[in-house]
């Protein structure tokens, strides 16, 4: 979401600029950098707590012997 609202900014920043308002280019240009930082920084951290969620979840399956009975459904789905 707040990669498309940096989208939306850049492209106000574009048509701005092209029509020569400086200051509200300057202004949406900003606003676009930051909101696609905060949606880098969201997406590093989701992929960073999905990394340590698999090995949680593969770990505790491994604990309770299911990895082969996994294994297995993922062949039968490929």
């Amino acid at each position: 979401m707040f990669f498309m609202w940096a989208a939306i900014f850049f492209l106000i920043a574009l048509v701005a600029a092209a029509f020569g308002f400086t200051d509200i280019s300057a202004g949406a240009s900003e606003v676009a950098r930051i909101l696609f930082y905060i949606s880098m920084a969201i997406l590093l951290l989701l992929l960073i707590a999905g990394w340590f969620l698999y090995r949680k979840v593969t770990s505790f399956a491994r604990e309770l012997g299911l990895n082969d009975h996994w294994k297995g459904l993922l062949r039968r789905m490929k």
